[in-house]
């Protein structure tokens, strides 16, 4: 085996995401991927047997001894890195990611060119810690707050909901085309790159209870409770 081969461990409890990630290193002649699993004792006896490069491991996995898996791994094998893998819409794992400041991430939707970046500059330790797979270090940045007018802030929290913009449109009793407007100039004044990244900035920044508040005001508010309480009578 070339010495500069990274060798690497999958540990994924999905199948399709273990092995679609094997699949796209294949192609990667300095990658090797050395095995796969999606048990944590299987994980640790690999890692134990091959003293892997590196380890990429789901976030959703859970710990060992009430310990991170990642976070065991690297103390049991020092020479082993890991990258934590995170669904995309998976917020806790980010922010956790961010505060620690110590693991390299990734999203599951990181394309093949951002997956193998960032696994050799894991391994030559030239790594730069990133929010969001991309998304600017400025979402958590909870001064930037003070940038929006206050129609801007009215509107911040309805992107980290699931209502597209007409639905935000309704609500504010404005036209979809406005909310657009208002995205565009939120992700410019919050840095951000997308809705995702504003719907990130609100949860951090606790914006999002607004919306909250909302939601128990139509549930209140509606009559769908008379609706449900009705069914259940009958």
């Amino acid at each position: 085996m070339p010495s500069a081969t990274i060798t690497v461990i999958i540990a994924d409890a999905q199948v399709i995401t273990r092995n679609g990630l094997a699949k796209t290193l294949e192609a990667i002649d300095e990658i090797q991927v050395i095995g796969t699993t999606g048990c944590l004792e299987e994980m640790v006896a690999l890692c134990n047997h091959h003293k892997p490069d590196i380890i990429m491991i789901s976030a959703a996995m859970p710990g060992i001894d009430n310990v991170k898996p990642y976070r065991y791994i690297t103390a049991e094998f020092p020479g082993v890195h890991a990258i934590i893998i995170a669904d995309d819409n998976d917020f806790e794992t980010t922010i956790a990611m961010k505060t620690a400041g110590e693991f390299a991430w990734l999203y599951k939707s990181a394309t093949e060119e951002k997956i193998v970046t960032t696994i050799r500059a894991v391994h030559a330790g030239t790594y730069i810690q990133e929010l969001y797979n991309g998304y600017s270090t400025n979402a958590v940045n909870r001064s930037l707050l003070n940038t929006l007018t206050p129609m801007e802030k009215e509107i911040l929290p309805f992107f980290s909901a699931d209502l597209t913009a007409k639905e935000i449109a309704a609500i504010q009793k404005v036209s979809p085309r406005t909310i657009e407007g208002y995205k565009e100039k939120l992700k410019e004044k919050l840095q951000v790159k997308g809705r995702v990244g504003l719907a990130v900035y609100a949860f951090i920044n606790n914006t999002y209870l607004h919306t909250l508040l909302y939601w128990v005001w139509v549930l209140v508010a509606s009559d769908t409770p008379d609706a449900i309480f009705a069914d259940i009578a009958a």
